[in-house]
């Protein structure tokens, strides 16, 4: 196979598995009831640098899915947003109040994150039938090789 061949042959493969990609982290996303008001989803998108698949997101996709440690409180201004997206409030408290209130609790106890990334990624590179086929054809050493930055 000749060499710009195997470049193309890259190219679509890393389009290939950055729309896949994109397309499965938005469904598990939902799945995993981690959707308020659709902008984490929305800003999800990709692109190819060199031989580098590209995974670009809102920064609290790396929250969501990996979880936060207890010890420090999360802006309590994102969480006022979210509180106000899915018309959350403590009785007697304003929602400016439960933000607070939950921030501090995330800063006490950390939440358990969703493995979201990860868990996507092993899907997409194990269970699509047209990447396996390719992969085969071009050997594992190509996944091996595969960077997905975030």
């Amino acid at each position: 196979m000749s060499k710009s061949k195997i470049i193309s042959l890259n190219q679509w493969m890393l389009n290939e598995i950055g729309r896949t990609y994109a397309e499965r982290l938005k469904l598990n996303l939902k799945k995993d009831g981690s959707f308020a008001s659709g902008s984490l989803e929305k800003s999800i998108t990709w692109r190819i640098n060199g031989s580098k698949l590209i995974i670009e997101s809102a920064e609290h996709l790396w929250w969501v899915s990996k979880g936060r440690k207890k010890g420090k409180m999360p802006p309590v201004s994102n969480i006022k947003k979210w509180v106000s997206t899915k018309n959350i409030q403590i009785k007697g408290r304003t929602q400016e109040q439960t933000a607070w209130i939950i921030s501090k609790s995330i800063a006490k106890k950390g939440t358990k994150g969703t493995n979201v990334i990860e868990r996507t990624k092993s899907e997409v590179l194990t269970n699509n039938p047209q990447i396996n086929e390719i992969v085969k054809q071009m050997g594992n050493d190509f996944i091996k090789t595969l960077k997905l930055t975030f």
